[in-house]
């Protein structure tokens, strides 16, 4: 699929909501690449819902510059195409599907930006197989589960052939095994060349991306490799978040004597280590 690079640039960025006394972004600055996956954190209210909605500008910031894929979001004649390169997947995957079966909603978008039948149909497969949903393509989607809704949305997304993907919450009302499936298709399409910018509560979903940035406040307060964000519990607790449990065990480790490496953040990880 996507293999140049394209980029979404964020530079010194505010926002605030109409109805708000304080700004919901405050001097956000950050680079986001395809074929990289990023997990953006913090707590409830800390900005990251309305930083995601700048990059495919569904928000326009009052100050500074979003450019996604070469086009700035300030630009309203931008808007449609920046949103085809720039897909948004939402928390609530009922709110985002509205044809009767899986094969028209995935063809929904196309259809809508006019492209040839026989390219939406390459499309619609191309989208259902890297989605593995194949065999729900001629259900209802009203018959679906909810993870299987959400699978169903991001195929929709892919069938725009977009450069990113922006995942806002999508995981948060799935069961483990959702998750875990849906967390699996990201890593699989960044394989692909597409960036995947995933905002999420579950640190465990962090902890598989190659990039976390932790907001706070409206800020960017960290930034780096999983290990690096995610490796210290004091730094966690200090953003009002719950350290992985499999960080507190190493540090507890350590604190009993114990040369429990750095580098630990699963519990299979974990489990090797104490084999040795």
């Amino acid at each position: 699929m996507n293999k140049v690079i394209s980029k979404i640039s964020v530079k010194d960025i505010c926002y605030r909501y109409p109805s708000e006394e304080k700004n919901a972004l405050k001097s956000i600055s950050a680079e986001f690449e395809t074929g990289v996956f990023y997990a953006i954190v913090g707590k409830n209210g800390s900005g990251k819902s309305t930083l995601a909605r700048m990059l495919n500008a569904l928000l326009i910031p009052e100050r500074g510059i979003v450019t996604s894929c070469g086009m700035e979001t300030a630009n309203h004649l931008n808007h449609p195409e920046i949103r085809e390169k720039v897909s948004m997947i939402f928390e609530d995957p009922e709110t985002q599907l509205v044809c009767q079966t899986v094969e028209e909603e995935i063809a929904f978008g196309p259809e809508n930006i006019g492209l040839p039948v026989e390219e939406i149909k390459k499309r619609v497969k191309d989208a259902l197989r890297l989605t593995g949903i194949e065999h729900l393509a001629k259900r209802p989607t009203g018959s679906l589960s909810i993870g299987e809704k959400q699978l169903v949305a991001i195929a929709g997304a892919l069938a725009m052939n977009p450069s990113f993907i922006v995942s806002d919450e999508s995981t948060s009302m799935l069961d483990f095994e959702s998750r875990k499936r849906i967390i699996e298709l990201y890593i699989k399409l960044v394989q692909n060349g597409i960036g995947i910018i995933h905002i999420t509560h579950f640190l465990e979903e962090a902890s598989l991306s190659d990039c976390v940035l932790v907001l706070d406040d409206g800020y960017i307060a960290e930034s780096g490799k999983p290990i690096e964000v995610l490796g210290n519990p004091e730094t966690l607790m200090k953003f009002s978040l719950d350290p992985l449990p499999v960080t507190d065990v190493v540090l507890e480790l350590r604190n009993l004597g114990y040369e429990a490496p750095h580098g630990i953040l699963s519990t299979g990880e974990l489990l090797e280590w104490l084999k040795c």
